[in-house]
């Protein structure tokens, strides 16, 4: 399965301290530690602190002088110190892949096709950049209904598009070719080619499938994500973007203790943890006093 948020995932955890002790999330938040840190040592001890830290808030059980918790923890450092995040790299439709699926006459399975396309190339391209042991077909490695979200198509039971036929028509119609396990391969995808449009928001999927019939969508100028464009064809952000914003609590390091806390948005002259800021405030009234006490005699 495609994780195409894996960025956003991983800094969710990260900063949540909400993830399952293994190496899978173990791996993620490695991951996302590593595009700060300077060599695997740095890396390793990192994510120790960062274990530490989310075992003394009561959000996982880790002990580092326990084999049965460190191992995974180095399995982890480990596959993270090979790999970054996934990132998101263009996807190129060519005109010859278009014009096979405008061939067909139902819109519905034209989108499910594109989705499938453009799936498909998405694992070739990752394939090639990993030297991944898999075959070098287009392969759509996607479930059904991960597939139909991204269409953004609703299946019905009188719609040629419906869950039990349409990947049969595509297969008896020379699109795709299906396995002994059901799984999907693209047959008319190329490496080469005019591109036509090029694929970068693969959560909206639908509207570069809607930009390439001619309907107007922009692409956001702050985040690169697409929308449909207002009548007046003017706006320039998507609709998360426009307008006042309140800003998220940040991870801050104590000015005293170097610890980190949590700031909240409407307090950003807070450089101490609530520990050290009371130490302090007691600190300032200790001086007050003195001073006080200095005038008065």
């Amino acid at each position: 399965m495609i994780k195409w948020n894996e960025g956003r995932e991983a800094k969710e955890k990260y900063e949540s301290h909400e993830f399952e002790f293994g190496v899978k999330d173990l791996t993620l938040i490695t991951k996302y530690i590593n595009e700060s840190a300077i060599d695997i040592r740095d890396l390793e001890e990192k994510q120790l602190d960062f274990c530490c830290q989310c075992e003394r808030e009561g959000h996982i059980q880790f002990n580092p002088f326990s084999m049965d918790d460190v191992i995974p923890l180095v399995d982890a450092v480990k596959a993270a110190s090979q790999k970054r995040i996934q990132d998101r790299f263009p996807i190129p439709i060519t005109l010859n892949e278009w014009r096979t699926i405008n061939q067909i006459d139902n819109e519905e399975i034209q989108r499910l096709l594109f989705v499938m396309l453009v799936v498909a190339k998405y694992f070739h391209i990752l394939i090639k950049r990993y030297d991944l042991s898999y075959t070098t077909d287009y392969r759509v490695d996607m479930s059904d209904a991960k597939i139909r979200k991204l269409a953004k198509v609703k299946l019905h039971r009188d719609s040629v598009a419906s869950r039990t036929n349409y990947r049969g028509w595509l297969r008896d119609n020379g699109y795709i070719r299906l396995s002994g396990r059901n799984q999907i391969y693209v047959l008319f995808a190329e490496d080469s080619g005019e591109v036509i449009e090029t694929v970068t928001d693969y959560d909206h999927m639908d509207l570069h499938f809607d930009r390439i019939n001619g309907e107007s969508i922009g692409t956001c100028e702050k985040c690169g994500q697409l929308f449909r464009q207002n009548k007046q064809n003017n706006q320039r952000l998507c609709s998360d973007c426009r307008g006042y914003k309140k800003a998220e609590p940040r991870n801050c390091k104590c000015l005293d203790c170097g610890k980190t806390f949590i700031r909240m948005s409407n307090n950003r002259r807070k450089v101490r943890c609530d520990k050290c800021a009371e130490e302090h405030k007691k600190m300032l009234k200790r001086e007050r006093n003195a001073k006080y006490r200095g005038l008065k005699d």
